[in-house]
């Protein structure tokens, strides 16, 4: 009863309003920011990076940590908790989660959600999660990429031949509470949402989506809200510009979009 309780209040609590998620990249105690999933440099404190964007106002803050992912550790359970403890805003963590135990010290140290990518098809690890923290706590992580004209899968540094729908649909059948999808040949481009194949992912999708990947300027997220975009993670445009929360809001504010400003 609980579950579903949450489950619902979860649904109802974002499905009608916008959110914006900064995200940012965790490799040993640093933040990082690349282009395509390659070339990083360092982007800052990721303590520092953190308390500001919760002072913004931002919805959530979605930290993966990369160091874990391509080396195959424990992702990084001391610098989480050292986040939480100074900000309020509700964190999704991801970065090599494969069993029940990461879960469980990701949740005790701060995260309120967390983001299962290569491991989404391991039943009993999809399973543990909604059973021991509720549907609302598993993302399904999706990356997308742009090969020959159609989008495929990008799995672990391969891409997958496979239609990217029928895949996402498996994910939604893991009983994630929402999905992310990265679109990894616009990632850390500034060339633009893909608008028109986010928005035929979120038709098809039973629970919320984020988008990230490609995000231009203001304008351009302006018109990926409005044409149903709800939930949309900023990379390089927080990174690489003179852009952040509050000055994004505000925009999308003026521009009519009802986003959450102040407490």
């Amino acid at each position: 009863m609980v579950e579903i309780f949450c489950t619902i209040f979860y649904m109802i609590n974002f499905s009608n309003n916008i959110r914006i998620i900064p995200s940012l990249l965790l490799n040993n105690n640093r933040l990082v920011k690349g282009k395509l999933f390659s070339n990083y440099v360092d982007a800052g404190d990721p303590i520092k990076t953190c308390v500001a964007h919760d002072s913004q106002f931002c919805d959530e803050i979605s930290i993966i940590d990369l160091y874990a992912y391509k080396n195959n550790t424990t992702p990084d359970y001391k610098i989480l908790e050292k986040i939480s403890s100074e900000v309020t805003t509700p964190i999704l963590f991801g970065g090599n989660i494969k069993d029940i135990k990461t879960v469980e010290m990701l949740i005790r140290n701060g995260a309120d959600k967390v983001l299962v990518n290569s491991n989404i098809f391991e039943k009993k690890l999809t399973k543990d999660i909604t059973n021991f923290f509720g549907k609302q706590s598993l993302v399904g992580g999706v990356d997308v990429i742009s090969f020959e004209g159609k989008y495929k899968i990008y799995n672990r540094g391969k891409i997958i031949d496979t239609n990217y729908i029928d895949y996402l649909k498996r994910v939604f059948d893991q009983n994630v509470g929402e999905i992310k999808v990265t679109f990894v040949n616009l990632e850390g481009t500034r060339k633009g949402l893909d608008i028109e194949t986010a928005k035929k992912i979120i038709e098809i999708s039973p629970v919320p989506v984020i988008i990230e990947g490609g995000t231009k300027n203001l304008k351009n997220l302006e018109t990926a809200i409005k044409n149903g975009l709800n939930a949309v993670a900023l990379g390089s445009m927080l990174v690489f510009s003179d852009n952040h929360i509050f000055k994004v809001k505000q925009y999308l504010e003026n521009s009519g979009i009802n986003v959450r400003l102040r407490n």
